[in-house]
């Protein structure tokens, strides 16, 4: 137990044995598609919707809270987040409301009006050819942030990143970008394709041509990469005709002066295009054989009698990253402007998260001095069905009271609360912001940010070391990656609570109990539970693996009624006990059969099974390795119970106050209050107070220490039943049997 400067509670273990309020506040760790960075309450399924976004496959740890949250019961979330991340908005102009715009979402903490972040989409560094591996550009827009370029090919982002203007990955051999200047060359990895062609087997300059067998001018069809120029032709049936001339005859007919060289002995004619599907280089006949000769076999092929002659060098694809023939090479980037002096203030959305997600729409209009009206919508796509509002007020960019005598300070009206957005002035702005705006705008520029890693669940779950903030009697990892951080939490900050956590995911019963044996806690307030569910996704018309550890933490709740001294397991009686409710189970991920119950007991670890038609909890041990009375979940509980309201209703008051008979005696009586009922209800069997001169000895009155023994007996609950069914025959009389 965590000790108070002044105040110090000791708990000692007399409790050994032998083997044979609505006030439940709980806290959550969630990877949602939305939500805020610190806690946030929530009570009932619309506040976690608003805060989290709807559950998913993907966020199914946002169903944890529905499920809790749904009963009634206050929540803590808070949301677990990666790198990356970037808040949608809105910037209030002088004359106009401007949306971020995509990849440019900003961080309403750190926000600098002088280095705004702008997006550029889509620049075209050019088309793939299949043997080109280098490619440059010069950026229009700087300075460009560093971090970050996307390289896209056909529109998939390719693995090259920038920093400092050096670009590495697997996709790229080399590379550089000036933040300053936007030159960029980019020399993509991987191996350039090669270019379909075809060598002349006819030499003119030993074998000229023949003038005495020919009618008519030669004339030929060449298809080079899929262009077909016809009836190129010589223009002259005589001998002089040279292989620089059939050279200058190919080029000038396709447009291209590097199609054919003589390369002494022959010409050869060149493709540009590396790829085993379009690249090619093909000789035929003339289209119009009455206007020209098919002298084919005298310029290119002695032995050319009919058909077609092809390439004799096949064209090849490029492998690794280097684009392929036809598709399309582009950038994007962000960059940095100033806008101090035309932005007055913006809105931020309250959290990170992608634009498609709950996308909000503002519309701001200038009502006097610095006062503004603003209309907030649901942003809908369908324009049958409109924008849905949500919320009409006025604020004022300064602190003053409207007509009614209330408050409209921006920062009032949208406090930290707010569910939808997060408001920033620009202190730098001087002029007058008076927009005009057809319809409202949407905020753009959010990214949820990369997959949160465990660190990132570590950092949200050290919020409730605030627990004066932040109170939370059931501590809920949804996921199963963070009981290091509850125990930590429940022994020095979080001193009354109690900690839920699963068996990750996919883990046998044999599994299970190596994974426990593997975690060495020895903590009575924590608990584990083994086998997931998939419950139906009502949001979705689709189903989704859950913890079920939001259901876990229902029952936990329920005892509060009962000085939380009942243990959340086994068939409910009066609302106490374990069944499960909430979301619809579908199927559990293991069965579980009585051999598996013994041994997953003794690991302490806490089953979910069906029994019958409902499904339930069939354990209630904590994490402690010894056999004694808070090996269990509500015996536990209830001397948590006792100890937070010894400690607020009793202790802190006699701090600094007398230790002589009158204050003894009040203080002996206010704690007999306090777990007098508890026995009444039978949870504890019985209990002494002894607050007098024998514990406060004149030893303990000058070393100035106030003493108060609370001596305490639990009601064991039953963890094994017997029945016994002893059978006699007819002519016994039962009735002497059992006197």
């Amino acid at each position: 137990m965590a000790q108070k400067y002044r105040i110090k509670i000791y708990e000692r273990d007399f409790a050994g044995f032998i083997s044979q309020q609505n006030n439940v506040f709980a806290a959550m760790v969630l990877r949602s598609r939305k939500g805020k960075l610190k806690p946030v309450l929530n009570v009932g399924e619309k506040d976690v919707l608003i805060n989290h976004g709807k559950p998913s496959s993907t966020y199914y740890s946002t169903f944890e809270a529905l499920d809790y949250a749904k009963t009634g019961y206050p929540l803590w979330t808070v949301r677990a987040i990666g790198l990356n991340y970037a808040y949608s908005g809105v910037d209030v102009t002088t004359d106009s409301i401007v949306a971020f715009g995509t990849r440019a979402g900003r961080d309403p903490e750190t926000v600098n009006y002088t280095t705004i972040k702008k997006a550029v989409e889509n620049v075209s560094l050019g088309t793939g050819n299949g043997i080109t591996d280098v490619y440059t550009s010069t950026l229009s827009f700087t300075p460009i942030v560093t971090g970050s370029l996307l390289v896209k090919v056909n529109s998939l982002t390719k693995a090259i990143t920038e920093s400092a203007g050096v670009l590495s990955g697997a996709d790229v051999d080399s590379g550089t970008l000036n933040l300053s200047t936007g030159a960029l060359s980019i020399n993509f990895s991987g191996t350039p394709g090669t270019v379909a062609s075809y060598t002349s087997l006819v030499d003119l300059a030993t074998t000229p041509l023949n003038t005495t067998t020919l009618l008519k001018d030669i004339a030929f069809n060449l298809t080079i990469d899929g262009v077909t120029t016809a009836n190129i032709h010589t223009g002259t049936t005589d001998a002089s005709y040279t292989n620089a001339d059939l050279v200058t005859t190919i080029n000038t007919a396709v447009g291209a002066t590097v199609a054919a060289v003589d390369v002494g002995g022959g010409v050869k004619i060149s493709g540009a295009i590396g790829s085993a599907t379009v690249g090619e280089v093909t000789i035929s006949p003339p289209t119009n054989l009455t206007t020209y000769d098919n002298g084919i076999a005298l310029l290119f092929d002695a032995i050319y009698t009919t058909g077609n002659i092809v390439e004799d060098t096949l064209s090849t694809n490029p492998t690794g990253a280097i684009p392929q023939y036809g598709q399309a090479v582009t950038v994007d980037y962000l960059y940095t402007t100033d806008v101090s002096l035309t932005v007055s203030h913006s809105f931020f959305a309250a959290s990170p998260y992608n634009d498609d997600v709950d996308p909000i729409a503002i519309d701001v209009k200038k009502v006097t001095g610095a006062t503004y009206q603003y209309d907030m919508y649901i942003y809908q796509v369908d324009p049958v069905r409109g924008n849905l509002l949500i919320e009409s007020n006025r604020y004022s960019l300064i602190e003053e009271l409207d007509t009614t005598g209330k408050q409209i300070y921006i920062h009032d009206i949208f406090d930290e609360s707010h569910p939808y957005v997060i408001p920033v002035i620009n202190t730098a702005y001087v002029g007058t912001a008076n927009p005009s705006v057809a319809n409202p705008v949407k905020l753009t520029g959010g990214d949820e940010g990369d997959t949160p890693l465990d660190a990132d669940y570590q950092t949200a779950w050290a919020w409730f070391q605030k627990y004066n903030k932040y109170p939370a009697k059931i501590l809920v990892d949804v996921i199963g990656n963070s009981y290091s951080y509850l125990q930590s939490l429940v022994d020095n900050y979080q001193v009354y609570s109690h900690a839920i956590f699963p068996v990750p995911l996919g883990n046998t019963r044999a599994e299970a109990v190596t994974y426990r044996q593997g975690l060495s806690i020895n903590d009575d307030k924590m608990s584990i539970y083994w086998n997931w569910g998939r419950v139906k996704d009502t949001y979705n018309n689709s189903s989704a693996w859950t913890s079920l550890m939001g259901k876990v933490a229902v029952k936990y709740a329920q005892m509060v009624d009962v000085y939380d001294g009942l243990s959340p397991a086994g068939i409910d009686r009066n609302n106490h006990g374990g069944i499960l409710s909430g979301f619809p189970i579908l199927e559990l991920e293991q069965d579980v059969n009585e051999v598996d119950k013994d041994l997953l007991d003794n690991a302490q670890i806490n089953p979910i099974i069906k029994d019958g038609s409902v499904y339930r909890i069939d354990g209630d041990r904590t994490l402690i390795t010894v056999n004694t009375d808070t090996s269990f979940v509500g015996t536990r509980r209830v001397y948590n119970y006792i100890n937070q309201n010894v400690y607020e209703q009793v202790l802190r008051e006699q701090v600094f106050k007398l230790n002589n008979a009158p204050n003894r005696a009040i203080k002996r009586n206010q704690v007999e209050q306090i777990v007098a009922p508890i026995r009444d209800a039978g949870i504890i069997n019985d209990f002494r107070v002894i607050c007098d001169e024998t514990n406060n000895t004149a030893t303990v009155l000058d070393s100035r220490n106030f003493v108060i023994n609370l001596y305490i007996q639990a009601t064991p609950n039953s963890q094994f039943v017997n029945f016994y069914l002893d059978r006699f025959g007819q002519t016994v009389d039962l009735g002497s049997v059992l006197v």
